[in-house]
């Protein structure tokens, strides 16, 4: 387990050296100064050992089986990407009964493609449901295609990294388990967005050059482009 600690100012570092003395598959790396939660994974990521690669943000949780049940999803799929369905809690953990995959009663796992993928991320649409997915990702496909997080933005930095993944060939499982807790806080960046984040999105997606791949991808494209203009005035992603 590794914890990049952005320069907070609630006392992690000190909790985190405590474990880790104890625990040495635990590593804290500190940051000076706040350098924002792409720089942070990045950090991480060059850090990591495994072979496969899980983000948690800090307030949210893992169910305890989690990592097992993504790994053997993962070979039994032969996947590149395997993510889970998550479910919405409140600052104190209590459950809101909401998931990102809704309340199907049969579990399943499904093959998501780079388009499909695309159309679950349209901001402020709520038949939406890949907005806030926390995957798991195979560490020699993110080494061999020299990928990582987009530090230049700080809102839907997950979103362009799955999709520079996508975009580079790799195969996407996501399954209805409700293993990862998704913290709903009104203070998040979730919840701030502006023209200069929605302006930084778009220059990824151009450098992503997906335009011209394919008639579905353009359209998925300009239904996520559209997405902000009919944002309500207040809403969470």
């Amino acid at each position: 387990v590794i914890v990049v600690d952005d320069a907070s100012s609630d006392g992690t570092p000190e909790i985190v050296q405590a474990i880790a003395e104890r625990d040495r598959r635990v590593q804290l790396l500190a940051q000076a100064v706040n350098r924002g939660p792409s720089h942070a994974r990045n950090l991480a990521i060059a850090r990591a050992r495994g072979r496969w690669i899980a983000i948690l943000d800090g307030d949210d949780v893992l169910v305890p089986d989690r990592s097992r049940r993504l790994l053997d999803l993962a070979i039994a799929t032969g996947t590149d990407i395997v993510a889970d369905n998550y479910e919405r809690v409140t600052v104190d953990g209590r459950s809101t009964g909401e998931t990102m995959l809704g309340r199907a009663g049969d579990d399943f796992s499904t093959l998501i493609d780079i388009a499909a993928f695309i159309r679950g991320n349209v901001m402020f649409d709520r038949r939406a449901r890949l907005g806030a997915i926390k995957p798991m990702i195979r560490a020699d496909f993110l080494s061999r295609h020299r990928l990582a997080m987009p530090e230049a933005l700080v809102f839907a930095e997950d979103f362009i990294f799955c999709l520079a993944c996508l975009a580079h060939g790799a195969r996407f499982v996501v399954s209805s388990d409700r293993t990862y807790r998704y913290r709903m806080r009104s203070g998040s960046l979730s919840w701030r967005i502006g023209r200069a984040e929605l302006d930084g999105i778009e220059r990824e997606l151009d450098a992503l050059a997906l335009d011209s791949r394919s008639r579905d991808l353009a359209l998925a494209l300009d239904a996520y482009r559209r997405g902000p203009r009919h944002r309500p005035r207040l809403s969470h992603v």
